[in-house]
């Protein structure tokens, strides 16, 4: 039987001395709040919203970790390497549910103030749009201005080789890059036109080195008419010796004198 007035009681220090903050102090290697039946919510209130409620982690009584509603009802998580200075590390939106990593209002379902990484032994980033076919999934640039990476970096992450780069002035793309070991192996400009080896295109395929087509013999040339007029190939067995051959929409013809092949 409980004496009298022992609820509510002032102060409970369970192994050690409570004081006026820590009204309910426990030294203990473990604490366990159990169910009773079914259930059990270990609920921290706080007067408003301005006001903290969170649980606080801490080494030698000086604070490291802390997550809850701090200053206001987002939920935060924040870290500090000495207890004075901290940083939030992540922040979910009271009212959208959106997360933010290493900011404060995000702005999309999840945003991410600084490099996202992924490392494991078959990294990769997944994009899907689930109201769209598998063929239409899109990775989206939405700022105004600057460019958009792919890149490798090193193990160190120290050092990056650029593998796509797409410029932009505005929300227009006004050149795409491919480059491989660091050299432009395919460019695209403004007006569509297409370099090869190099960042200057005068017509609508301008090759920066020699322009090699396909062989083919005679038998397996695919129709002319399906190519389409303009079409160029290499005859390995035309008549009078291997030479280039066009199509004029109907027929496969040498260039030389525009025999029909």
């Amino acid at each position: 039987m409980q004496p009298p007035g022992f609820n509510p009681v002032a102060l409970l220090g369970v192994n050690t001395s409570a004081d006026t903050t820590n009204r309910l102090s426990v030294k203990s290697p473990a604490s366990l709040f159990d169910h009773a039946g079914s259930d059990h919510h270990l609920k921290v209130n706080k007067a408003a919203d301005t006001d903290t409620a969170s649980l606080l982690f801490q080494t030698g009584y000086s604070g490291r970790a802390e997550f809850g509603t701090t200053g206001d009802d987002n939920f935060r998580i924040k870290v500090s390497p000495d207890g004075t200075a901290w940083t939030e590390a992540l922040t979910i939106d009271k009212a959208t549910g959106r997360v933010g990593v290493r900011t404060a209002a995000p702005a999309f379902d999840l945003e991410v103030n600084g490099q996202l990484g992924c490392t494991s032994a078959s990294p990769g980033i997944y994009l899907t749009e689930t109201d769209q076919a598998v063929d239409e999934r899109i990775w989206r640039v939405t700022s105004g201005g600057g460019n958009f990476f792919v890149q490798t970096v090193n193990d160190a992450g120290t050092i990056a080789q650029q593998g796509l780069v797409m410029t932009r002035d505005g929300t227009t793309i006004d050149s795409v890059r491919l480059l491989s070991e660091g050299i432009i192996a395919l460019f695209i400009a403004t007006g569509q036109n297409v370099a090869i080896g190099h960042t200057a295109p005068s017509t609508r395929l301008h090759v920066n080195g020699p322009d090699r087509v396909g062989q083919y013999a005679k038998a397996a040339l695919p129709a002319a008419a399906t190519v389409g007029a303009g079409t160029v190939a290499y005859v390995t067995d035309a008549n009078g010796g291997a030479q280039l051959a066009f199509s004029d929409g109907t027929d496969w013809r040498h260039a030389s004198d525009r025999a029909v092949v």
